[in-house]
Formats: C-alpha cells, structure tokens, sequence
C-alpha cells in the first residue's frame, strides 16, 4: 500500500476543489489528490489511471469521493456508471454533497456508494471530513487492489 492516500474527487465548484486542495495539505501525509470537475473527467481520469497498470484496475487509488449535483453528468450518474463497470465496480464512492435531501441519500446508497457525507461548514470542518475518510479509506480499510491481486 502507498504512504499516501490517492483520491478522485470530482466537484463541479472550482472554489471547493480550491478549499479542497488546501485542506487536504493540512493532513500529514498529505493525500494525493486528482481533483476533476464532472462526471465525464471521472470516467477519463479512471480509465488513463486503469491503462497505466496494464487495463486492470485504476493505480491504487483509497478513494472516489463525488458530488451528487454536478453539472452535466451527475455524482449519482457516475456512481451508476461506475457501479456497471467491471474494473470499477468494486473501488469504494463515497457522496460528499451539500444535497442532505432524503431521496439523494437513498438514491446514492441503493447505487452502491459506500457512505454520503454533508459538506462542511468552514475550513476546519473540511479538514476535519477529509481526516476522517483518509484515516478509514486508507489507513483502516484494505483496498480493493489488494483483495484482487
């Protein structure tokens, strides 16, 4: 397993994948993070970081974490999209979204995503939520790399 968390996000808000970068440099280690804004760059990223380890799964990634309301194709979309995916379908989505509307909660886990988290009010709340998935993505849990190699 890598020392530092490697995380997708995907956030069609340029100022939170702004805050979300300077939080996530609060954290010791800090993650490496691949910040994209739609679900389109999601399914690109993956499939570029999949082709780079010979077209068998995405390089050791900790976590996908995607907005549930994003321009063009959404986080619920791309959670399916990804859910479909024989090469994806297995690597842990967690919903971060400012959405705490009961239906997208449901709708989100009946998809398959592995949590759904508000967004934080203030910076420190930010850090605080990016600790905690890092700390339980991949410090805690084993990867789906490492069930399948």
């Amino acid at each position: 397993m890598t020392s530092r968390a490697r995380v997708l996000l995907a956030d069609d808000d340029p100022d939170f994948r702004v805050l979300v970068s300077e939080a996530a440099r609060q954290l010791d280690p800090a993650p490496l993070l691949h910040l994209v804004a739609g679900g389109d760059e999601v399914l690109t990223a993956l499939d570029a970081m999949t082709a780079a380890r010979g077209g068998t799964e995405p390089d050791e990634l900790s976590l996908i974490v995607l907005d549930v309301r994003m321009g063009g194709r959404s986080g619920l979309d791309t959670l399916r999209a990804l859910k479909a995916h024989d090469v994806y379908r297995s690597w842990p989505v967690v919903m971060l979204s400012d959405s705490l509307r009961a239906e997208d909660v449901r709708a989100a886990y009946r998809a398959g995503a592995a949590g759904y988290v508000a967004k934080p009010d203030g910076f420190a709340g930010l850090v605080a939520v990016l600790e905690s998935l890092v700390a339980y993505w991949h410090r805690l849990v084993l990867p789906p790399y490492l069930a399948e190699a």
